[in-house]
């Protein structure tokens, strides 16, 4: 746009010296007398520059609000403002960087499907491993081989998970379950570290339904289970339980373990976010569970709070609306 205006005002310049000189030569040349005709060529040159000043700075001020506007957007915009000097160059360069994305978007994917093959797996060597240590006499060896063997498992449930969350093929099987189903289910899963850690539990959410994804569902829970074990503190206790108001149902997962410090509360749905608790010691945390707990719930359509106090108590909130007019169910 600088450039345009550059050349336009170098155009009207050279008119304005031509207008100059024509009225140097018949005032000094031809040595007219009558200067009326001569002022009404001048201030139509005059206004007719003026009108191409005022159409300049008019365009210029629309162009400068749609860039703005379009500007605020997620979206290529060069060839919205056709005209621009070297537009061929942007669009040339966009192309290539397209055609670079694309080709990295297709290695991603084709990452995202290999570890989830992997993890399948690696699935069945580590089931191979559980029914081994079944037969090992030693009992303490026995225990410690099963710790490492659960870990193993969990991790490689959350980076299936992780792959499957990042795909673009992300599948949601909505229906209408139970959330004393998820919950049973999810308390399955981590059985072994509850009973480990002497975990008392505490469920009341019968009776209460929600439309979502069971299997995802499932998942979301199993890693707020997993953070109240890491955090947990003396006479581990674990509290799910909810309520059904109007047309929102909330479900609640709270344990009273370390909590988490004030000024970590407002990251720790981050992407690898660890925050400074120790985790007792005993556990490394990923950055990446409550990562992928909110990428779920964003995508399934609720809505997750947390609310804590360190060293006394950490609740989480999932937050479900009643959405079944939307589904054919």
């Amino acid at each position: 746009m600088k450039d345009y205006f550059q050349k336009r005002y170098k155009l009207m310049i050279m008119v304005a010296l031509i207008v100059a000189i024509y009225n140097l030569y018949f005032i000094f040349l031809l040595q007219i007398e009558n200067f009326q005709y001569l002022l009404y060529i001048d201030f139509l040159v005059g206004i007719s520059l003026l009108a191409v000043l005022i159409y300049d700075i008019y365009k210029w001020i629309k162009i400068s609000e749609k860039k703005a506007v379009m500007l605020a957007k997620d979206m290529v915009i060069c060839d919205q403002f056709n005209g621009l000097p070297n537009l061929d160059i942007a669009q040339h360069d966009i192309a290539i960087l397209r055609s670079k994305l694309q080709l990295q978007k297709e290695i991603t994917e084709n990452l995202q499907d290999y570890m989830a093959k992997w993890c399948h797996e690696a699935k069945m060597p580590l089931a191979a491993l559980l029914m081994i240590n079944e037969n090992i006499e030693d009992m303490k060896l026995r225990n410690d081989q099963l710790i490492q063997l659960e870990r193993i498992k969990q991790l490689v449930n959350m980076a299936m998970i992780g792959c499957k969350v990042q795909s673009q093929l992300f599948d949601l099987k909505f229906k209408k379950i139970a959330l004393i189903e998820c919950v049973n289910t999810a308390i399955r899963n981590q059985r072994f570290f509850l009973i480990k850690e002497h975990f008392s539990i505490e469920i009341a959410v019968d009776e209460l339904y929600v439309y979502s994804d069971q299997e995802w569902l499932v998942y979301v829970l199993d890693q707020l289970i997993a953070n109240a074990i890491k955090y947990h503190a003396q006479k581990p206790c674990l509290k799910i339980y909810g309520y059904r108001k109007d047309n929102r149902t909330s479900l609640f997962v709270e344990d009273h373990g370390e909590g988490i410090k004030k000024e970590d509360i407002k990251d720790i749905f981050n992407r690898g976010f660890t925050g400074t608790n120790k985790h007792n010691g005993q556990y490394r945390s990923t950055g990446m569970g409550l990562y992928f707990v909110w990428q779920i719930l964003e995508k399934l359509g609720h809505r997750i709070y947390v609310e804590s106090e360190e060293g006394s108590f950490t609740r989480f909130e999932i937050v479900f609306w009643d959405n079944s007019e939307y589904l054919f169910l």
